[in-house]
């Protein structure tokens, strides 16, 4: 998942292949108090878990690059988000940003748009995925399949 207050992307993969099953993005009223925004993030996480039964979930860890106000907000975001995971009993794995682009990539300071090139190039995904938020959501998936596999 690509935490975000405003937009949260989420992506999910099955491990053979990888394959896409869903992805898409969670919007929150943008003009809402952030209670609102949480809310929505929330409910909108928790009906893709329900609908999806993941194994795991995987999550982007907060970054500092842009502004301490952004990365607070973020940080409320994840903690939503990493609520609704335990919910529903999954287990959560976290990876920096930079850990994500380098796996996806091969290198931690790639672009958004280089990360959404090489998601749909790994995916084989026909048409281009027009939401950046899904396809960093993709990234983080595809991060932990290749982490995991390094693991076992």
């Amino acid at each position: 998942m690509d935490p975000g207050v405003n937009r949260t992307g989420y992506g999910i993969l099955q491990s053979d292949g990888p394959a896409v099953v869903d992805f898409g993005v969670i919007v929150a009223p943008i003009h809402s108090p952030l209670p609102f925004k949480l809310r929505a993030i929330s409910t909108g996480i928790e009906e893709v878990i329900s609908e999806h039964r993941p194994d795991v979930a995987a999550c982007e860890t907060v970054f500092y690059g842009k502004s301490v106000k952004a990365a607070l907000l973020m940080s409320h975001a994840r903690g939503v988000i990493l609520l609704a995971a335990h919910r529903h009993g999954l287990e959560v794995f976290e990876y920096s940003p930079m850990e994500v682009k380098r796996a996806v990539v091969g290198r931690g300071k790639a672009s958004k748009e280089q990360v959404k090139f090489m998601v749909e190039s790994i995916l084989r995904v026909k048409e281009q995925l027009r939401e950046i938020d899904a396809s960093d959501a993709l990234a983080v998936a595809i991060c932990h399949l290749f982490r995991a596999r390094d693991r076992t």
